[in-house]
C-alpha cells in the first residue's frame, strides 16, 4: 500500500518541470532569442514567464531557491539584457513586466528559507 508521501515524492520523481534537461534547453532558447538579429519580444515573454510558473512548480520550502538552478542564475545575469530588449531606446513593455513577476516570483519562494537561499539574495543585490 502507498502512502500520501510515497505518491507525493513519485509524482515529483516524474514532474518533467524539474528536469534538468528542460531548464538547459530554456536558458539556450532564451539565450539564442536574445542574440538573434530579428527580435520576438512577445515570444521571449511568454518564455520568461513560463520560467516563473516551473519554477513555482518545482519549488520547496526545505531548499528554498537555489541559485545554482540554470534558469534562476540565468534570469539573473540577463536581467539587464531582458529589461532592455530588443533596444534600450525602445523596450518591450510586457517582457519587462514578466520579467520583475519571474524575479519576484524567485524573491518570494526565497523568502522561505533564507539562509539557504543567501547566494540569490547577495546575486539580485
Amino acid at each position: 500500500m502507498w502512502h500520501d508521501d510515497q505518491i507525493q515524492r513519485k509524482v515529483l520523481d516524474d514532474d518533467i518541470a524539474a528536469d534538468a534537461n528542460l531548464h538547459s534547453s530554456i536558458v539556450i532558447l532564451i539565450g539564442n532569442m536574445l542574440e538573434v538579429d530579428t527580435p520576438a519580444p512577445e515570444l521571449l515573454s511568454d518564455i520568461i514567464r513560463v520560467c516563473g510558473f516551473i519554477l513555482k512548480g518545482i519549488f520547496n520550502k526545505n531548499t528554498g531557491i537555489l541559485y545554482e538552478n540554470k534558469i534562476v542564475s540565468f534570469l539573473l545575469n540577463e536581467m539587464n539584457k531582458l529589461m532592455n530588449y530588443p533596444d534600450s531606446n525602445s523596450p518591450h513593455i510586457l517582457l519587462q513586466i514578466n520579467t520583475i513577476k519571474t524575479i519576484s516570483i524567485f524573491i518570494n519562494q526565497a523568502g522561505y528559507s533564507p539562509i539557504k537561499s543567501k547566494e540569490l539574495f547577495n546575486q539580485i543585490l
